[in-house]
């Protein structure tokens, strides 16, 4: 080759690389060219996850690859994403991309398509899970009467603790769970009297409460965090029950409406002369001091779930919904120390006891009572049933009408919002300890039991 032609060649690769040098410089930076807008820009990365993963991931209707996955080099701009698997509901969402960030969905929850399974036929009265999620008992309604069962759902095997005959009792219902979930107590109603009948879930064995008192209690709870203490309530008085040592003693007399046992302290409502107070005192104090709020006056509060920080009161005449601090007795009106007031029908704690669920006829919200931010998951325009967390308040189980449905509780504009399934006759719900399947008694036809729904 001839000498000229050699020097063309070599200025021809000098001019190349300083024309590329910068803008691979530029691309290893994390810029690229915007066609669109006709500019240079900073790129930003997109990192998706799922549950189950696996899945496949289309951006902008194009498959890109599978979940999970990290893009690098995105132009900035809104992302249509798509996230699906055989089997599953698609995951759907816009998600934007910022230049020189990262965004992040790694809570994406593909939930399985699936229909109900009948699990046990019969007509159902008492249906009532551990805290754990571990474990149903329930009642079969039969001619002859009602018999109790214990479902050990990690297992998927049934037990036999109880048959009651019709002829001898009114109604039976379930009471409480002991904070250790060993064992639970049932209300027998015979007659004009209450019968509390406490079951070792371990060896199955029932214990009549009559063998400690004979006391017609109208209502009984277990101790926050001891099992051989109960409290139960009967006319004016609050009762301390060892159930252990056998022995009952008074501890509060008082108009007492409804009362719930913390770590240390007993809480109860008192209506006298017109005025409703909260109480807290300290059974174990040898100084006999209660201390009070005082409550809105046309009312008719009872006491949810309490935990060791906070207390929840709602009024069933109004459905009014407070929230305050279990250590703030030092004022006497309720006004200065609530935490969170609105409106509810009902609430359930997260798992973490760290936020609360809670929803009316038609709004379904979270409130997180450490950090107070308070937040509307949806409207509807069917009246909510019933709502229960799922996979650590990532998504809300819910049912309106005759559908169980699942939504995001992400702060989003927009959130996947599911049909999971739509029975004739829906109850209660209870989802295991996996996360995997969701319980509820119903009936699809004339088919009428507990129903198992698959979710993952």
């Amino acid at each position: 080759m001839k000498l000229k032609y050699q020097r063309i060649i070599y200025i021809t690769f000098i001019l190349a690389f300083i024309l590329a040098t910068p803008a691979i410089i530029l691309y290893t930076a994390g810029y690229r060219y915007d066609f669109q807008n006709n500019r240079l820009q900073k790129t930003g990365v997109l990192y998706l996850d799922s549950e189950p993963n696996g899945a496949l991931i289309f951006l902008n209707g194009k498959f890109e690859n599978k979940t999970p996955m990290r893009f690098t080099r995105l132009l900035p701009g809104d992302y249509q994403v798509e996230i699906e698997k055989k089997g599953y509901y698609t995951w759907q969402k816009k998600l934007e991309v910022k230049s020189n960030l990262t965004t992040f969905s790694r809570n994406i929850i593909l939930f399985r398509k699936s229909l109900p399974i009948n699990v046990i036929e019969g007509q159902i009265n008492i249906f009532a899970d551990a805290p754990a999620r571990d474990k149903i008992i329930f009642s079969l309604i039969t001619d002859a009467g009602e018999e109790l069962k214990l479902l050990n759902l990690n297992t998927d095997t049934q037990f036999s603790i109880q048959t009651f005959d019709k002829q001898s009792y009114s109604t039976i219902s379930f009471v409480q769970w002991s904070p250790d979930q060993s064992q639970a107590i049932i209300k027998e109603i015979i007659g004009d009297f209450n019968r509390y009948l406490i079951i070792d879930i371990n060896t199955l064995k029932v214990r009549d409460l009559l063998t400690t008192s004979k006391i017609n209690f109208s209502s009984i709870k277990w101790s926050n965090s001891n099992n051989g203490l109960l409290y139960g309530l009967r006319d004016k008085i609050l009762y301390e029950i060892n159930i252990d040592e056998n022995t009952v003693k008074n501890i509060v007399t008082d108009n007492i409406a409804d009362f719930q046992a913390g770590d240390t302290f007993i809480y109860y409502i008192t209506k006298n002369d017109g005025n409703q107070y909260l109480n807290r005192y300290n059974p174990s104090s040898a100084e006999a001091k209660i201390d009070k709020i005082k409550l809105p006056t046309v009312s008719d509060f009872s006491l949810q779930k309490t935990t060791s920080n906070y207390l929840v009161l709602l009024d069933s005449l109004s459905n009014d919904l407070f929230i305050i601090k279990s250590d703030s007795f030092g004022q006497e009106n309720i006004d200065q120390n609530i935490v969170l007031q609105d409106k509810a029908k009902a609430i359930s704690w997260s798992p973490d006891y760290k936020s609360i669920l809670y929803y009316t006829d038609f709004e379904l919200w979270t409130f997180n009572v450490e950090g107070g931010d308070k937040n509307l998951i949806n409207r509807y325009s069917e009246p909510i049933s019933r709502a229960v967390w799922y996979v650590n308040g990532t998504y809300i189980i819910y049912q309106t009408a005759n559908e169980i449905r699942a939504i995001e509780t992400a702060k989003t504009d927009t959130k996947n919002d599911l049909l999971l399934s739509h029975l004739p006759e829906i109850n209660k719900m209870i989802i295991d300890s996996s996360n995997n399947n969701l319980y509820f008694y119903g009936k699809a036809g004339k088919q009428a039991g507990i129903y198992q729904l698959n979710l993952q």
